[in-house]
């Protein structure tokens, strides 16, 4: 049998295979990192899986709060609220309206009602790996705290998203000083530029659970939990867990509706 070298084009083809076998060795590798979870209440998140023993210690530290205002006789409430600084916000900003709502919101009730700030440190979820948990770890987490075991969200009364007359209340900024209030913000915190316009713009008209998409997820979080409670014959309309925005109950219609995904989804294009 003779000796037969590769041509140049046997060779390219070579190398274009070798190059495709690696291409897929780690694009399944990168696909192994993040799994699609999915959640009682049927929705589904793109997860590091690394965060699970995290996400389920965080659960069960959360329950116990919900569990210990249930025995003390409380009514049980969440509030949702962004955190991030998606859209110009400031995320120490944002967790101290979220503690200031609670505050708010106990006191009017005369302390017969206890809220889960989502700023709790309980719900802080720890760096794995030297990697943040996002959004997705996030909300599989708040949804099984929420929703509980069977999708009813049994622990829980009333769901309070957020709005901005909640926000200017906490930042003490009134319709008479608000854009100098605002600046005042920005410069305790050295803004400037498009950086200093974006803040601006949050906190002067953006700032509520409309612009985020953890809020978004909420929302329809609580579709989906009163969906089963109206097919619960035990439970029924009557029994939904209700749902005031900015201060005021929303709407039959509002309840029922659903808003644009936040993080849901599976992983994959």
């Amino acid at each position: 049998m003779s000796d037969k070298s590769y041509d140049l084009p046997d060779i390219e083809r070579l190398r274009h295979i070798a190059l495709s076998t690696l291409v897929i060795v780690l694009g399944s590798q990168l696909c192994w990192a993040n799994s699609t979870v999915k959640t009682v209440v049927g929705t589904t998140y793109c997860i590091d899986p690394a965060f699970v023993p995290e996400i389920s210690t965080n659960v069960a530290s959360l329950r116990a709060m919900v569990a210990d205002a249930r025995r003390e006789g409380k009514l049980v409430g969440y509030i949702s609220v962004p955190i991030s600084p998606a859209g110009g916000g400031d995320t120490q900003i944002n967790k101290g309206v979220s503690t200031d709502v609670k505050r708010h919101l106990e006191k009017t009730y005369a302390g017969a009602l206890w809220m889960l700030s989502p700023a709790t440190q309980e719900a802080t979820l720890p760096d794995v790996n030297g990697k943040s948990a996002g959004g997705q770890e996030y909300m599989y987490m708040w949804t099984q705290v929420l929703a509980g075991d069977d999708g009813e969200g049994r622990d829980f009364d009333l769901f309070y998203f957020v709005g901005r007359s909640d926000f200017w209340r906490a930042l003490r900024v009134t319709d008479d000083t608000s854009i100098v209030r605002l600046r005042q913000l920005a410069d305790e915190r050295g803004l400037s530029g498009d950086k200093k316009i974006e803040f601006l713009k949050y906190y002067a008209f953006r700032a509520s659970a409309d612009a985020s998409r953890g809020s978004h997820d909420e929302w329809n979080m609580l579709g989906l939990i009163n969906r089963a409670r109206r097919k619960d014959i035990k439970v029924g309309v009557a029994g939904q867990i209700v749902a005031l925005f900015d201060g005021r109950q929303v709407s039959p219609g509002e309840l029922e509706g659903t808003v644009s995904a936040g993080y849901e989804g599976t992983c994959g294009p």
